[in-house]
């Protein structure tokens, strides 16, 4: 099965053009690549700030972080 009109690599590459599939959108699929990337960091920024905050607020009370600490006890021991 072949997706290129290659019937034999022994030939002169240059007279054949490209060998590839999407030719030509290689820019557009960096720059996509380049987006994507961005983005993930700024959702996980996002999303890993808030679970801070939120740890943060759980444990600002000293008594909710002797509960946590006791039920992470009482569960270790079972």
């Amino acid at each position: 099965m072949s997706t290129t009109p290659v019937e034999s690599w022994a030939v002169d590459l240059n007279t054949l053009g490209p060998v590839y599939p999407f030719v030509g959108i290689e820019v557009i699929l960096v720059i996509a690549a380049v987006v994507f990337w961005i983005g993930w960091h700024v959702i996980q920024l996002k999303s890993e700030s808030k679970a801070y905050e939120e740890d943060l607020r759980l444990l600002a009370d000293p008594d909710a972080f002797e509960r946590a600490y006791a039920s992470g006890q009482k569960g270790a021991k079972d």
